[in-house]
C-alpha cells in the first residue's frame, strides 16, 4: 500500500475517498462488493508526473468512521467563521504557498501569522481535524 505515514483524511485536507466509499455502501447495486480500496493520484507540477497515494479496505473502513466527527468539526469552524489559512499541512508538509494562486491575499507574513495564531483558541479547534485524523501521531 503506502510507503508514508499519512491518513487517508490528511487532517481533513483529503475526504473525497472516504465520502465516495460511504456513497457507493449505499448503492443497493453494490451491496455484494466485499472490498473497496482508491487511491489519490497526485499531479507533480515540476513534471507533470502522477503520484499515487493508494489506500486499502481498513484504511477506508477507518476514515469512514472518523469522517462523521470531522465533517461536524469543520461544520462548526464555517458556523463560527473560522478559516484558518495555513502555509503547511498534511498533503504539503513543505508548504502550500509554492503551488497556491492567492500568495497576494496571505501576504508574506503568512508564516508569522500562522505560528502566532496556533495559540488561538479558534485554532486549536481546527486542529481538532488531525487529532480525529489520528494524523498527530503519525506526523511526529
Amino acid at each position: 500500500m503506502r510507503s508514508d505515514k499519512r491518513s487517508l483524511l490528511m487532517s481533513g485536507e483529503k475526504i473525497q475517498l472516504a465520502v465516495y466509499c460511504g456513497a457507493l455502501s449505499g448503492m443497493e447495486d453494490l451491496a455484494a462488493v466485499e472490498s473497496v480500496q482508491g487511491e489519490y493520484l497526485h499531479l507533480q507540477t515540476r513534471d507533470g508526473s502522477l503520484a499515487p497515494c493508494a489506500f486499502g479496505e481498513g484504511e477506508l473502513r477507518t476514515a469512514m468512521q472518523r469522517l462523521p466527527e470531522m465533517i461536524a468539526n469543520i461544520r462548526e469552524g464555517i458556523d463560527n467563521g473560522v478559516f484558518f489559512a495555513r502555509a503547511r499541512g498534511s498533503v504539503r508538509p513543505q508548504g502550500h504557498c509554492d503551488y497556491c494562486e492567492f500568495l497576494t491575499i496571505c501576504g508574506k507574513d503568512r508564516e508569522r501569522r500562522q505560528t502566532s495564531k496556533s495559540e488561538d483558541p479558534a485554532v486549536r479547534h481546527f486542529n481538532r481535524l488531525r487529532e480525529i485524523d489520528g494524523a498527530a501521531e503519525d506526523e511526529e
